[in-house]
């Protein structure tokens, strides 16, 4: 189980600095499209946790109070990039609203959950609300995308792939971090492997992002 678990730390850390090599040669292309500018810090904030873990891992470094505030900055500025990156694709007034009302709730409670939290250890709690705060959002696009006949082939539009992406990893990783006390009483063996589904999770929403940066390049081709 340790060699799977190593596994995925490095597989993934390949496939993260993979999203983030051709999220900085994309760079320029983003500006076509407005909701992928600072794009570039998605692909980075996962790219440092990598290197985080690996280190940790290596040297023995273990998340003490000073880390753990570190990691809930890096938690708010991922939460306030897909604020940006939602108020970019969306376009009603009413629309941008709800979507800025979501994310500053969820920025309170956020803040709220640090506050009463134990400051030694991550609080997946905190996890799980980002994660259903962005599983809305994702679900609010469908349900706009699905409820007006697209005009294009949105197998070509980055933010489809995005938000899949952003999708598939939230939706499925939020019971996870949502009843991870739960599931260590219940079912211990499961409870050890929940960081490793949690980055395969990941590694494939990165895979999703790569495909967006496809379409990206297809798109500036034009």
């Amino acid at each position: 189980m340790l060699r799977l678990y190593q596994a995925v730390i490095w597989v993934g850390s390949v496939v993260i600095l993979i999203s983030f090599m051709m999220a900085i040669f994309n760079n320029q292309r983003f500006a076509a499209r407005t909701y992928m500018r600072n794009f570039l810090f998605c692909p980075l904030s996962g790219l440092l946790i990598s290197i985080n873990t690996i280190l940790s891992k290596l040297f023995f470094v273990y998340s003490n109070s000073f880390l753990y505030s570190i990691q809930f900055s890096l938690d708010l500025l991922y939460l306030a990039f897909w604020a940006h990156f939602f108020l970019n694709v969306f376009i009603n007034r009413n629309d941008l609203l709800k979507i800025k009302i979501l994310f500053f709730s969820t920025f309170l409670i956020a803040v709220a959950l640090y506050i009463f939290s134990n400051h030694q250890q991550a609080n997946l709690h905190l996890l799980s609300v980002m994660n259903l705060c962005n599983t809305i959002s994702c679900t609010f696009f469908y349900y706009k995308l699905f409820k007006n006949v697209p005009d294009q082939d949105i197998k070509f539009e980055p933010s489809f792939w995005v938000i899949a992406g952003l999708f598939f990893y939230s939706a499925l990783s939020l019971p996870f971090y949502a009843l991870n006390d739960y599931i260590k009483a219940t079912f211990p063996l499961i409870a050890s492997d929940i960081f490793a589904i949690s980055n395969v999770m990941i590694i494939i929403m990165h895979f999703f992002f790569i495909k967006a940066y496809i379409c990206t390049i297809r798109l500036y081709k034009e």
